[in-house]
This record gives structure tokens, sequence and C-alpha cells, in this order.
């Protein structure tokens, strides 16, 4: 009889104790979902706040681009191929904006090149080229005459120099529309990473800036770790990806003046790491929870058995 009372005893007690443990895992479930949910919400909105502030600063470089890129073009001595005042206006602007600028050329329908800057793969502020250079074979003056108008080049690899950069370009005419050829300001991609490196986001994510034809101008992952082909071509949005073994959280937007993806991509882990922290306190409490139950189960089961089956 007393083997019966335990087993009937014990199968309450374990169906008191799983019916518990099963409301609590589908308590943490839940909260787990909300607290995901509140998390990736929270980091959207992070995220895009963040890359509304990058944008901006990167649509006033590519304006400011642009800017210089068509008004150099309009000078009376470039439309006539004045050397000397060329030489002397472009040297100025240059130095002017020598953080984002590394030269200003012309390229004449002649083939003749005129290009003054400062930095690495200049003396006295002029290139070294080829004897055999003829800028019309240049991409960037290939890119400026198929867009007709101004344009920013895919990177490619300078004339002058061993290092890769963009060019802004527009073609040159003058006042009576005949064509003299195609003006072009160089960005060095080491200098326009520098610009947005000095943004401080390394303490929360990484940024990536892609082309049009999704080729990274910017990036400050490592090399050889993050994969354009996986960007989503819409240009704003989010998605979730691994790279280099790390999950990433990444938030895209399109550039206006460029066209081109800026990309925020935020460790999801640091996203999980509050929600995790409170799951983990809650199956903590859940734990001492269960424990407490069990041992209440016990001591009552134990005081009812004394109480029913005490003698009178």
């Amino acid at each position: 009889m007393e083997q019966i009372r335990c087993s009937i005893k014990t199968k309450l007690n374990l169906s008191i104790g799983s019916a518990v443990l099963f409301f609590l895992a589908l308590l943490l479930v839940i909260s787990y979902g909300l607290f995901k949910d509140s998390a990736l919400k929270s980091t959207e909105a992070l995220s895009l706040a963040l890359l509304d502030g990058t944008d901006k600063q990167i649509d006033a470089f590519f304006g400011e681009l642009e800017r210089i890129t068509r008004s150099v073009a309009e000078f009376p001595s470039v439309r006539g191929v004045e050397t000397e005042r060329m030489q002397l206006e472009f040297l100025a602007t240059v130095r002017a904006r020598k953080r984002m600028l590394r030269a200003v050329y012309l390229g004449t329908a002649e083939g003749q090149m005129y290009e003054w800057g400062y930095g690495p793969g200049f003396v006295d502020n002029a290139p070294v080229f080829p004897s055999d250079y003829d800028p019309r074979e240049r991409p960037w003056y290939k890119a400026a005459l198929t867009a007709g108008d101004y344009t920013i080049t895919r990177p490619y690899l300078y004339a002058s120099v061993p290092a890769i950069g963009i060019t802004a370009v527009i073609p040159v005419r003058t006042e009576g529309g005949r064509f003299v050829g195609v003006l072009g300001v160089d960005v060095m991609l080491s200098d326009l990473q520098q610009i947005v490196d000095e943004m401080d986001m390394h303490h929360i994510g990484k940024v990536v800036l892609l082309n049009k034809e999704q080729v990274p101008i910017v990036n400050q992952f490592a090399e050889g770790v993050f994969d354009p082909s996986v960007v989503p071509s819409e240009g704003d949005g989010s998605f979730i990806h691994t790279f280099g073994g790390q999950l990433f959280y990444v938030a895209s937007k399109q550039n206006r003046s460029s066209g081109w993806t800026l990309l925020l991509a935020l460790p999801y882990r640091n996203i999980m790491e509050r929600p995790m922290a409170t799951i983990r306190l809650m199956i903590m409490l859940d734990v001492m929870l269960m424990l407490f139950l069990f041992v209440a189960l016990g001591a009552l089961s134990t005081a009812l058995s004394f109480i029913r089956y005490s003698p009178s």
C-alpha cells in the first residue's frame, strides 16, 4: 500500500513538473522570438540612422566632386588649352582639396595630355607617362565619351602610379560646341577609404561602398572576406549573411549622387547579445523556480500523507 502511495505521489509530482516545464519552455521560445524581433527592429532603426548620416557625408563628397569637375571644365584656359594657366589652376584646385583629390588633367582630342597634381607618381607636380601614352585609349577618356556628360569611372590602375583609383570625367567643349577633349579629376581609392574610415564606424560595424557594377570601392572587411554578389540589386534594404565565418546583419542604401550602394554590416552576435543575456537570465530563474516547485510539491505531498495517515 505504501508503495502505491509513493508511486502515485511520484507520478503526480512528475505530471505537475512536466506541465510546468512545458509551459516555461513555451514561454522561453515565445520570449526569445519577441526579444529577437525587438532586437532586429532596433538594429534596423539604428543602422538606417547610421546609414543616413554616412550617406549624407558621401553624398556631400560626390556632390563636391561633381561641382569641381563641372566648374574646372568651364575654365577658359581649359576650353582654350592654355597650358600655363591650366597648370596654375589645376594645381590650385588640387592643393585646396588635397585630402580628396590627387590630380586634375585634360586629354585632348588630338591625343595630348596635360596633368598636374600632388603625391606619388609626380615629378615637379607633373606625371611621368610611357612614351606611347595616348589619353584617348584610357578608360576614363572612353567613359566620358560613352556617357556624353559627367560620370565617374570604374576603379582602374593609374598609368602614372601603381595605384587603383576612380576618376570624375566630363567632355569639354568650347562655347561654340567644338569638342576639346576630356577633363579628369582623380580620386585614389586609398584616400576615399581614409575618408570613410574617419567616419569612425569601426566600433559599430563595417562600411562597404559598391559602385553600379557591384565592385567594392570602399571595403572595411579584410581582403577576400566580403562577397558583393550576395548584395540584393534593389539598393535599399537589409539581409543577414555570413562573411569570413561571422554572421552579419547588413543594411544597404543607394547613394543618390553616385548611384552607388552603401552598406553597413553589424555583427549579428552583438545584436543578439542583450536578448540572449535576458534569455539566459530567464532560464536561470526558470530552473530555480522548477527546483523550488519540486521541493514544494515534495514537502506538500509528505505533509498531506502525514496528515492523512497519522494515527488518530
